[in-house]
């Protein structure tokens, strides 16, 4: 095959694989083909498939189709392609290098040079601070929008921190100015018993289950009906959990996800934010909101707003 999607999609059902080496296939099987089956070369003779058969026959007992599932998943799943993606559309990735200049180029370039750029002209910070914002961007849907609003209150000379449940790596990316102040509670989601206790129950230990059913299964050499009837059990719960996973799970968690995150703000960031000596705090987006209305509620000098008014430091 081509590109090699009949594998991954046997993969993803959890079916042992045999293909001919090829193009795709070989990609997808890189460094798991022990895991799932076997490669053959391709040929008119009927007794390659065969041996190539029985030989995976032979070695089904080896085979490690959960483990080679999540490598797979790592590569090209659902949250690892949308990572990639978020990366380009908010503009992560690492620029273009310029061509270099000829000389026939130099004086375009040089009135580029005058005009400038549309990055900011940072001004110096003399003295002390104008005031100390924080912005909560929790899980921003326009990050750039968040970042300009906050590189401009650095350029009024205003002491800026950003809270977020993104990774940190990627607002430093994506040209957020190096002195604002940045807090990720997203390593701290990551820990929460809810959803590592729903993986665990609706993924992990019915997998781990089916596997070493799998292994009994093909221990019998004599019928395969029984190695048959596990894998089918096998397609049938990844149907279900995954099902589970999006309809229930996701949808409840959506719920009460602005709930755990502002207990997590609590702990994780507050001690650190100082919020006795912070002036104006900024919510950027829904999930923002319980822990912007529970720090004004905790704190009534706090001026929490959802306008990213950059007016408010400006000096008269």
């Amino acid at each position: 095959e081509t590109f090699g999607v009949t594998v991954v999609e046997a993969i993803a059902s959890g079916l042992p694989v045999l293909v001919t080496r090829c193009g795709g296939p070989e990609e997808t099987m890189s460094g798991i083909e022990t895991m799932v089956g076997a490669l053959m070369d391709v040929s008119d003779d009927p007794q390659v498939i065969a041996n190539a058969y029985w030989r995976l026959r032979d070695n089904a007992g080896g085979l490690d189709l959960g483990r080679a599932r999540q490598v797979l998943d790592s590569r090209i799943g659902c949250e690892a392609v949308a990572e990639q993606l978020m990366k380009v559309y908010e503009g992560a990735l690492p620029p273009v290098p310029q061509r270099p200049a000829t000389d026939d180029m130099e004086t375009g370039t040089a009135a580029v040079e005058a005009a400038g750029t549309d990055r900011p002209r940072w001004r110096g910070e003399p003295g002390e601070p104008v005031g100390h914002a924080v912005v909560l961007a929790l899980t921003p849907g326009h990050p750039r929008r968040i970042i300009s609003f906050s590189n401009d209150l650095v350029a009024k000379g205003v002491e800026v921190t950003v809270v977020t449940a993104r990774s940190a790596k990627l607002w430093t990316q994506m040209d957020l100015h190096p002195s604002v102040a940045l807090l990720s509670i997203e390593d701290a989601e990551k820990r929460l018993n809810v959803p590592r206790a729903e993986r665990f129950l609706v993924y992990r230990a019915p997998r781990a289950v089916l596997r070493r059913a799998r292994r009994i299964a093909a221990k019998n050499r004599e019928a395969i009906g029984p190695e048959m009837a596990v894998a089918s059990v096998q397609r049938v719960h990844t149907k279900v959990a995954n099902a589970w996973h999006k309809k229930v799970f996701n949808r409840t968690y959506r719920e009460v996800r602005p709930q755990l995150l502002a207990r997590l703000a609590d702990r994780r960031v507050v001690p650190e934010l100082q919020l006795d000596k912070v002036d104006h705090v900024f919510v950027t987006d829904i999930n923002s909101t319980v822990t912007g209305w529970k720090w004004a509620k905790s704190h009534p000098h706090l001026k929490v707003t959802t306008s990213l008014d950059r007016s408010v430091y400006d000096i008269d």
